[in-house]
């Protein structure tokens, strides 16, 4: 029989709890779309799966590892233009910083031999494949200027029918200005395809599996725009760690043959009306 549940008076008040308390992030909103059920017993009912000690070290171990490290070395450089002698000097620190970062997150703390060196080779490479880059970037003449790392974004938003407003939060790997123009970055350690992020229809983008990476970024350039309503308009997108050649992959709306990489006010605004019927 199928697996169902009644939302009765209490499940509601649950939920007008979760709305307007912490609120919801992309990664609740994506895991409702992916299973209302997971998204029930995750949130509604509380229930986790049981903490295990690691022997191998896991997949999101490795991207805690290199967004905190990346975190570590861009924070001195704060509300500031960085320079190529500034990401130079990154380079000869990553072992260290991984060492340590290694041994916070994974307890057992074996990670120089087996799979564990492996994976610890993959985050040293990916870090130094990153500044590399970086570096490259900024000998070329481009600017860089880093305006938040893991910043808070937050928001809150009225929907017709509901008669309380509804809170939302997610965290940003970093926030630049790229030559002037305003960048919200997601780093990630999977492949990413421009596809997943880009398309001509904000009903596919809100409610298809497919584009939930695209979802998240657009929801990130959303509550940007609303913490910031001076900012018309922004760019947000995703660097793949196992894609670095692709550099910077920004979310974008297909129009025609084109792709609009620039998130202006019209396209977010029109992103919220589909949005307000997920919620």
């Amino acid at each position: 029989k199928e697996l169902s549940i009644v939302k009765d008076v209490e499940i509601q008040e649950k939920l007008k709890d979760l709305a307007t308390g912490k609120g919801f992030s992309p990664s609740s909103l994506n895991s409702y779309k992916n299973c209302p059920m997971q998204f029930y017993y995750e949130k509604v009912l509380k229930i986790r799966d049981p903490e295990v000690v690691e022997e191998t070290i896991a997949a999101n171990t490795l991207g805690t590892v290199v967004h905190r490290a990346l975190e570590d070395f861009y924070k001195p450089f704060l509300n500031q233009l960085i320079s190529q002698s500034d990401v130079k000097a990154m380079l000869p620190k990553i072992p260290a910083k991984l060492n340590e970062l290694f041994a916070s997150e994974f307890k057992k703390g074996v990670f120089n031999k087996g799979k564990n060196l492996l994976i610890y080779t993959v985050a040293e490479q990916f870090l130094n494949a990153f500044l590399k880059d970086e570096i490259k970037l900024l000998s070329k003449g481009d600017e860089i200027h880093i305006k938040g790392l893991e910043e808070d974004l937050k928001a809150s938003i009225s929907v017709e029918g509901i008669d309380f407003p509804i809170n939302l939060n997610g965290n940003a790997d970093r926030i630049d200005r790229f030559n002037g123009g305003l960048r919200i970055t997601d780093y990630k350690t999977g492949k990413v395809d421009k596809i997943e992020l880009q398309t001509d229809n904000f009903e596919k983008l809100v409610w298809d599996k497919k584009y939930q990476k695209g979802f998240q970024l657009y929801l990130y350039a959303y509550w940007y725009q609303q913490m910031h309503p001076e900012e018309n308009e922004l760019q947000a997108g995703i660097v793949s760690f196992r894609a670095l050649k692709n550099g910077f992959i920004p979310a974008g709306f297909k129009e025609d043959k084109s792709v609009q990489k620039l998130l202006n006010s019209s396209l977010l605004q029109d992103f919220e009306t589909e949005f307000k019927e997920l919620l």
